[in-house]
């Protein structure tokens, strides 16, 4: 499986100011850490309000207007506990989706939720867009969001990529 997984699917990041990650192109809740993975700034996260059932932690806004029937391929590193949640929406439905952790799904807000590891992988998702003219007018936000209250979950997150293409 090692094999499968990309470090680089051979394409121009769609996202701006990914390899410092930080940018008025960027939000969230995470902090950007002085530290570095594979030469990318890298963003922590640790719930510390139980009160709260998901948080944001870090989101790259309008990052693509995607092309009817597109193919995209968001990937990044990532490490910690729980899992993370990663969300290519624009209010416009998505389409087809499957994971680096071999999910399928077609939720309309691409919501993929993957298992986080305690050392450092690579995670991707490839999306299949639907076949519309809708898509190449609304911009899509790229989303990271811890979807639970639990407050011993932490996760890093460095070197997000969006690419045009597939695998």
């Amino acid at each position: 499986i090692e094999g499968k997984i990309p470090t680089e699917i051979g394409a121009v990041n769609l996202l701006k100011n990914s390899k410092s990650f930080s940018g008025s192109n960027i939000t969230g809740v995470s902090t950007l850490l002085n530290d570095t993975y594979q030469g990318c700034a890298v963003r922590y996260f640790k719930n510390t309000n139980p009160n709260l059932s998901f948080q944001d932690y870090a989101q790259y806004l309008s990052c693509v207007v995607p092309k009817s029937e597109g193919e995209y391929v968001a990937s990044f590193w990532a490490k910690g506990s729980g899992t993370t949640r990663v969300f290519f929406y624009n209010g416009l439905s998505v389409g087809n989706f499957v994971t680096s952790q071999g999910v399928s799904d077609n939720r309309d807000d691409g919501r993929a939720t993957f298992t986080l590891s305690e050392n450092w992988q690579r995670y991707w998702v490839k999306y299949k867009l639907q076949a519309t003219t809708e898509q190449q007018t609304v911009a899509k936000n790229l989303l990271f969001r811890h979807d639970n209250n639990r407050t011993e979950d932490e996760i890093w997150l460095a070197g997000v990529q969006l690419e045009e293409g597939n695998i």
